[in-house]
């Protein structure tokens, strides 16, 4: 689990930009960190911000709704339709 107190590469924003953090993060399965940062980042104004709805590794976050949310706050469209989340969300079940 990601613990951002801790020193370390996975505790030490510096040690890693902000983008490959959300990438690592989603990969190895911490969505909501990972949404958490995203947040974060929006709201620091962050660069690099715009590569998040375009990178396959994060693909996995483009249709949840505070993914979409944080795109709103930065004036961009969704990654994806609602009807590709639609049927994301239905292969995702089975």
């Amino acid at each position: 689990h990601y613990d951002p107190g801790k020193s370390g590469v996975a505790g030490d924003v510096n040690a890693l930009n902000y983008f490959d953090l959300i990438v690592a993060l989603t990969l190895v399965g911490e969505i909501d960190t990972a949404l958490d940062r995203i947040e974060t980042d929006v709201a620091g104004h962050q660069g690099g911000m715009v590569w998040v709805m375009i990178y396959p590794a994060v693909s996995v976050l483009w249709c949840e709704p505070r993914f979409t949310a944080a795109l709103a706050r930065m004036n961009l469209p969704p990654s994806r339709s609602a009807e590709e989340c639609a049927a994301h969300h239905k292969q995702s079940q089975n």
